[in-house]
């Protein structure tokens, strides 16, 4: 298996587009961050997890050729309005369209905010853009051809909840302050688990370092990432900080696993 972190940074890159990089040394490239999106391969299958405003450059920078499925983590912007681009990769069946799963808050948004993408349109050139994403609201483990993957339930702040994913000896927990004690029961006996750090003192919607870092060492995974990292996480300041076994995300970092 591997896995490849398409994007690490906050929901408005590193640097904002104002050019502001907040305490991030320009100069190291590890810095520049786009917005958070995972790639999975596994068993000749590719699984994307989130669609970030970034994604067509992070598909070309991967070199990614296919997908199989999509998985969402929930509907904030910054992981779904990528979505869009989804629709020039080829269908894993000719005509079809792609397989995309979420928890049914996130799936009612997505049909939302691009209706068109999930229903037929009858307005301009609808004739030519067909939907191309099939949802599938998950409310416990299920499988893409044979691999499990295991959405377990995480806390974004007040009023709302993110899925974290699980496929194999992998985890994933993006957007997350709060994990529910139920949900620590798929965190056992991880290879690579990849957590949300967002910056160093306390927010009420993402985790900050020592909160990550005390999730780390309960779970206690072989090796542990730390991403949606915003601009006042500098690479080399964060590097420094962390336990052997931990480190920052950068865009493009990637991890081959046994599965």
């Amino acid at each position: 298996m591997k896995v490849t972190i398409l994007g690490s940074g906050g929901s408005g890159g590193v640097p904002l587009i104002n050019g502001n990089w907040g305490k991030c040394n320009p100069n190291n490239p590890k810095n520049r961050r786009r917005r958070v999106s995972l790639l999975v391969e596994i068993k000749n299958k590719v699984i994307l997890i989130d669609a970030s405003p970034d994604l067509r450059s992070q598909l070309l920078d991967a070199n990614v050729k296919k997908l199989d499925a999509i998985l969402f983590t929930h509907a904030h912007a910054d992981h779904c309005h990528g979505i869009d681009d989804i629709r020039f990769m080829p269908r894993p069946l000719k005509d079809q369209p792609f397989n995309c799963y979420g928890d049914q808050e996130t799936i009612e948004e997505l049909k939302i905010k691009f209706n068109y993408i999930f229903n037929q349109t009858h307005k301009g050139s609808w004739n030519l853009y067909k939907p191309f994403l099939n949802p599938h609201i998950v409310t416990e483990s299920f499988y893409i051809d044979d691999i499990e993957v295991i959405p377990f339930e995480q806390n974004h702040g007040p009023n709302t909840k993110t899925l974290g994913y699980r496929i194999g000896n992998m985890a994933y927990s993006t957007d997350v302050v709060k994990i529910p004690e139920q949900s620590f029961q798929y965190l056992h006996n991880l290879d690579l688990w990849i957590v949300d750090c967002l910056l160093w003192e306390a927010h009420q919607t993402h985790a900050h370092v020592d909160l990550a870092l005390e999730w780390i060492k309960r779970v206690k995974p072989k090796h542990a990432v730390l991403t949606h990292l915003g601009t006042l996480m500098d690479y080399d300041e964060l590097k420094s900080y962390c336990p052997p076994n931990v480190e920052p995300a950068y865009d493009g970092l990637n991890f081959t696993l046994v599965s």
